[in-house]
């Protein structure tokens, strides 16, 4: 009995052996992506601040500050900015301005330049600066949390990167924007370094001031043309 119960189980090992024969074969493999979170900065207005036209004799009326460059004070101009992320991303705004001969820093390093133009006589004059502040500023750090004012915002010299080191806006730093350097944000009043956020929104308010020997001297049309760049920064 046990000898011929042996037989019977080789009989059917060898069966199943031969019902798995591989009649065929197919490859299998795993794909897909694993993304860094990609935010995006909107500017309303196509990111211009449009003074229109203006008649150089309102321009003249402005008030001339008691500055060594003698501008006219001008009205403010906002343009509505929106930063997305779909997760929680550290991230700062770069601002480079592609104008930068056209302003004495020395004056104010806040200013932006407004170009060049040609007067009577072929001499090139600089038009003026601008400045961009910031207001309405709202954050969030998560996508169900509440939009709220920053807790805090931070500066860093140049253009922001993962090492850079950031510091606790002062000052007019607070307010303003300084060209060729970065800010950044929290959502809490006690972070010591720019937070991961998911929403940063509110308003770049611009503010122009042509400078007062250019306008004067002008016999054709001043043409602005400040350019600055603005480069969301993963940090």
């Amino acid at each position: 009995m046990s000898r011929k119960f042996l037989i019977g189980s080789i009989l059917v090992m060898g069966a199943t052996a031969a019902g798995a024969q591989s009649l065929g074969t197919a490859s299998l493999g795993v794909t897909g992506t694993i993304r860094p979170s990609t935010c995006s900065v909107t500017l309303g207005n196509g990111g211009i601040a449009d003074y229109g036209i203006m008649g150089s004799a309102t321009v003249k009326a402005w008030s001339v500050a008691a500055d060594p460059i003698r501008y006219y004070d001008a009205a403010f101009k906002p343009v509505p900015m929106m930063i997305n992320c779909p997760a929680p991303t550290k991230f700062a705004l770069s601002f480079v301005d592609n104008r930068a001969g056209t302003v004495d820093t020395t004056v104010n390093i806040h200013y932006f330049g407004l170009g060049t133009h040609t007067i009577a006589g072929g001499t090139t004059k600089n038009i003026g600066l601008y400045y961009i502040n910031h207001q309405n500023l709202k954050v969030r750090n998560s996508l169900s949390a509440a939009l709220n004012s920053p807790g805090k915002l931070f500066v860093t010299t140049g253009v922001a990167s993962p090492s850079s080191t950031f510091r606790p806006a002062t000052g007019v730093e607070t307010v303003g924007i300084i060209p060729a350097d970065s800010l950044a944000f929290s959502a809490t009043g006690a972070a010591s370094a720019p937070e991961a956020l998911v929403e940063v929104s509110g308003d770049l308010l611009f503010n122009i001031q042509p400078l007062k020997d250019t306008v004067d001297n002008a016999t054709t049309d001043i043409v602005l043309s400040g350019s600055a760049t603005l480069t969301l920064v993963g940090i």
